[in-house]
């Protein structure tokens, strides 16, 4: 009897599998920025992308919007994960619950700065964000509903150094 074994019969494809929620050590630095990351409180991420093995890492999710909104990141992405900040952790970059991204409440609040802009901090439950709001204020938005002309809108303007300052 004679076995025949044709290569490429058999389905040997692996699935995209989502990868989990790393961790992030002292010496991270952000994928924008460049600055370490442990030394900034607030919510941080993180992006797995395609055929890499390590994750990219984010000082803020006002960074990792900043990158991710950018036409040539979008097509690469495989999982984002972020900070849910309805539970303690605001202080601690290692804080270790963290979701995935496109499910997140997130609220904006433009009196609280983070590493590199305006926080927007992200919530697991409707109900911790809309609790933060009702605490400190903000605004309640939805993954896609965070844009670039969003970012642009709220990021501080810049010094004129042209004039003395007193």
């Amino acid at each position: 009897m004679i076995f025949l074994t044709i290569a490429g019969c058999e389905n040997t494809e692996v699935k995209d599998q989502s990868r989990g929620a790393g961790i992030f050590h002292d010496s991270d630095e952000c994928h924008v920025c460049g600055m370490v990351i442990a030394r900034f409180s607030g919510p941080k991420a993180m992006v797995y992308l395609r055929k890499q093995p390590e994750a990219i890492r984010f000082c803020s999710t006002h960074e990792l919007f900043i990158w991710l909104l950018q036409p040539e990141s979008a097509a690469i992405v495989e999982t984002i994960y972020v900070h849910d900040m309805g539970g303690e952790g605001w202080d601690d970059p290692d804080h270790p619950v963290m979701l995935e991204a496109r499910n997140a409440w997130y609220v904006l609040d433009e009196k609280k700065r983070v590493a590199m802009g305006v926080m927007l901090a992200p919530f697991s439950r409707e109900e911790a964000a809309l609790r933060y709001i009702k605490e400190n204020g903000g605004r309640l938005l939805r993954f896609d509903e965070i844009d670039l002309l969003l970012l642009q809108s709220i990021m501080p303007s810049p010094v004129d150094y042209s004039e003395p300052q007193s």
